[in-house]
């Protein structure tokens, strides 16, 4: 019978942060400021899982201690994200400094528990692996300060995860033994891992070393997109991709392992392939 190899290696991604809002005095108690806030667009590899789902944005508005004020937050409703994109009109009082939270993610997603009061996220890793309803896009603009009226700003949000892809390159193999459509409806994968970190500090940006998970994604069918994961050069068919929460950090943190389950429904495939010392980090994906 045909043997289906995996692998696992590094890609890079670009990474953006909002800037500082300062503009000059004008005169009047507060100032409007427009938000333009964009997912990052199509990256050069092929890939799948490219932000389609996010389609709601929330916010929070924080004074400089870190208090919330909900007047000027939208995180129940949110608004709606339309090509990528979502506008945020805010009034704030002049020359007083706030930090602003935006959060895009798939509406009806439940990963993902929010204390918004104290700029708190965790992530609930029980679920069905390969899930891109899991995907979201995160960014913090720190110190925004109205002096002068009107004022528009871009922010950027990338994701808070890393993306963690098994592929196989002799997938075709498989199918020519067995045929397309069995093979296609009942390849399965899952997931798993331990210490890994499961809580973000929204207005920080860094997560809670002290409050780790375990990651137990259970079997789902594998990713059905038709496009490739492409690495240097050579495509390889995804059979599994699924999220992690990382620190926003230079250099990539370890997982002591993770471990992948691939099933096909006959029976006649069952492999776990475990794999030690993985490197990840925020907004990149681990191949």
């Amino acid at each position: 019978m045909k043997r289906i190899f995996y692998f696992i290696l590094v890609a890079v991604l670009c990474v953006a942060a909002c800037h500082k809002v300062d503009h000059i005095e004008k005169g009047g108690d507060k100032g409007e400021i427009a938000f333009t806030v964009s997912l990052p667009g199509s990256i050069s590899t092929k890939t799948i899982s490219d932000g389609e789902k996010a389609l709601k944005l929330y916010y929070a508005a924080y004074t400089e201690n870190g208090k919330m004020i909900e007047s000027l937050s939208n995180v129940s409703d949110g608004v709606v994200v339309s090509g990528k994109q979502a506008q945020v009109t805010l009034k704030l009082v002049k020359n007083v400094a706030y930090d602003i939270v935006f959060w895009a993610q798939a509406a009806d997603c439940q990963a993902f528990d929010f204390d918004w009061a104290n700029a708190s996220m965790t992530v609930d890793y029980n679920g069905a692996a390969n899930d891109d309803y899991r995907d979201a896009f995160y960014a913090v603009c720190q110190e925004v300060i109205i002096t002068d009226v009107p004022v528009n700003e871009s922010v950027v949000l990338h994701r808070p995860f890393a993306q963690i892809n098994f592929g196989a390159a002799d997938y075709q193999s498989v199918v020519d033994y067995y045929d397309q459509t069995s093979v296609d409806s009942g390849m399965k994968s899952s997931l798993s891992a331990i210490k890994v970190p499961d809580t973000l500090d929204l207005l920080e940006g860094t997560v809670d070393d002290a409050s780790v998970s375990t990651v137990d994604f259970t079997l789902a069918a594998i990713p059905n997109d038709p496009r490739l994961l492409e690495v240097e050069g050579v495509e390889y068919k995804y059979l599994s991709m699924n999220y992690i929460l990382a620190e926003s950090a230079a250099q990539p943190a370890i997982l002591g392992s993770i471990t992948a389950e691939f099933v096909y429904s006959d029976g006649n495939i069952d492999r776990t392939v475990e794999v030690a010392n993985v490197p990840y980090l925020r907004n990149h994906r681990t191949n």
